[in-house]
């Protein structure tokens, strides 16, 4: 059986068995990509806090949300913090700068932006990996996780094409 361990921040450590089946099945889902001729794009794992608004993330999921706050950039802060003997999450909380960015909840979002202006002349399909972030009230190992990798395949056409998408993209699975 494959070693799936749960950490304390909500994460996962796979083991070499899960790892390679990890692998093995992402390799399955890019070689159906490529049949269908997706593209693979490559995003950070950072959303600008305006296209959080943008993408209405906030209003829609607001208890999911996690955000990357930095130290704020004060030498006095910054002294204090490295001199803890051991630093508490109050510490960093007093310590922390507003945010400027949040982390991302899907491999998806950043690919709209991306698309943003473009016309289509025929629908087109992506596909992107990415380490994804959830503030998940309850973290169950390879269930519910607060940091997992996630891919995904994004059909960006018509609304009967995304349907049709979706149908045969199901036998696959």
């Amino acid at each position: 059986m494959a070693e799936i361990t749960g950490t304390p921040a909500g994460g996962v450590i796979l083991g070499p068995e899960a790892t390679a089946q990890r692998a093995a099945l992402d390799a399955q889902i890019l070689a159906w990509a490529a049949q269908h001729a997706a593209r693979e794009l490559s995003f950070p794992p950072l959303l600008p806090f305006a296209l959080v608004q943008q993408l209405g993330y906030l209003a829609s999921f607001p208890q999911l949300a996690l955000f990357s706050h930095p130290l704020l950039q004060d030498e006095g802060v910054l002294d204090h913090v490295s001199r803890l003997d051991s630093v508490q999450p109050a510490d960093v909380q007093r310590a922390a700068a507003p945010s400027e960015s949040m982390l991302l909840p899907a491999a998806c979002y950043p690919l709209y932006p991306y698309l943003e202006g473009r016309s289509l002349s025929s629908p087109e399909l992506y596909t992107t990996s990415n380490t994804c972030f959830r503030h998940e009230a309850q973290c169950i190992p390879g269930i519910r996780m607060r940091c997992f990798t996630m891919r995904e395949i994004v059909y960006v056409g018509s609304r009967e094409g995304a349907e049709t998408f979706c149908t045969e993209s199901g036998e696959f699975i």
